[in-house]
């Protein structure tokens, strides 16, 4: 199970998709080879996706091109969750 509530990742990929201006942001899990939905936000379009590992065994996936370096965008994902681990104790 993932280690993040999805009421959680929902709001972080709402911030994500205004913040960046995506069309679709959403959280994965890996199980195995498969991927298991989580939870985003924004609309679904043609677009293609793109994703990358977080932590652990979470994925995400964006549609939409991101105004600045995709490391960036990680990182600001990344610093989000921290965050919601230490509210969380």
């Amino acid at each position: 199970m993932a280690a993040f509530p999805k009421s959680f990742l929902q709001e972080l990929a709402h911030k994500a998709c205004e913040r960046y201006s995506l069309k679709r942001v959403y959280f994965a899990e890996v199980l195995g080879k498969r991927r298991h939905f989580l939870t985003g936000a924004g609309q679904e379009s043609f677009l293609p996706s793109k994703s990358a590992a977080l932590k652990g065994n979470l994925v995400v996936f964006w549609q939409g091109e991101l105004p600045c370096a995709e490391e960036e965008f990680l990182n600001f994902l990344k610093e989000e969750m921290n965050q919601g681990l230490c509210r969380e104790k």
